[in-house]
């Protein structure tokens, strides 16, 4: 809340608003330049869990590695139920649909109860079993969840599309072998605040062998959990 104001100065009063370092040694002893102030901007907070807001950036698979030929045939044919995003093993990616276009579903829980279509950020990252994602792709991943939280102003919850199907018949397991971890530490390096992220723990599906392969006895949440043994 703005107090008052001169000609060079303002007096400031912040309530319940949180903003980052930098800004708050200006608003020490509450008074800024007018010319300064005008360019702080308040610290993102995660997302907002509801239906009308986008809250998750959903990372995928392909389970194959298609041509792009293949991908690109997806945006003549503007096909909604695929994800946003795809990115090929160089780092270089295909646009299906922009990330501001709500309107896209790629996860069977989207499919089969529309009202949770348009909350989640979808990236499908080009490979399969055997094969891990490369180093490009990592960092094009990374890239993109900073977009999505350009577009939301908020930091998205990261999660994996088999957490999103856990519980439901013939859902997905993938992406497989991914490196959360690793993931989690690219995101920081450039600048993401992870460690105040909710984000899908990297043992959740690391932590046994068994953890990879979603069970028919799985049990279905939204939001979706984060941690520990998903067969419990």
């Amino acid at each position: 809340m703005i107090q008052s104001f001169t000609d060079d100065t303002l007096h400031v009063k912040i309530t319940g608003v949180e903003f980052d370092d930098e800004t708050l040694k200006k608003l020490k002893g509450g008074k800024l330049k007018l010319s300064k102030i005008l360019n702080l901007k308040k610290k993102k907070q995660v997302c907002q869990i509801a239906p009308n807001k986008r809250s998750h950036f959903v990372i995928h698979c392909t389970a194959g590695n298609m041509p792009d030929s293949e991908i690109k045939d997806l945006i003549n044919h503007k096909i909604r139920s695929k994800a946003h995003v795809y990115v090929k093993k160089d780092g270089s990616i295909i646009r299906i649909w922009p990330f501001t276009e709500k309107y896209v579903w790629a996860t069977k829980l989207e499919t089969y109860t529309k009202s949770f279509r348009g909350q989640m950020f979808h990236v499908e990252v080009n490979y399969r079993e055997p094969d891990v994602p490369t180093e490009e792709q990592y960092l094009t991943l990374a890239d993109l969840y900073i977009e999505a939280s350009n577009i939301e102003d908020c930091w998205p919850i990261i999660v994996p599309h088999i957490e999103i199907d856990r519980g439901i018949p013939n859902g997905h397991n993938d992406p497989t072998d991914f490196d959360y971890n690793y993931f989690y530490t690219v995101l920081k390096e450039k600048g993401v605040p992870i460690d105040i992220v909710p984000k899908f723990d990297h043992n959740r599906y690391w932590g046994d062998k068994k953890y990879k392969i979603p069970y028919d006895t799985d049990k279905n949440s939204w939001p979706p959990v984060l941690s520990g043994n998903p067969h419990q």
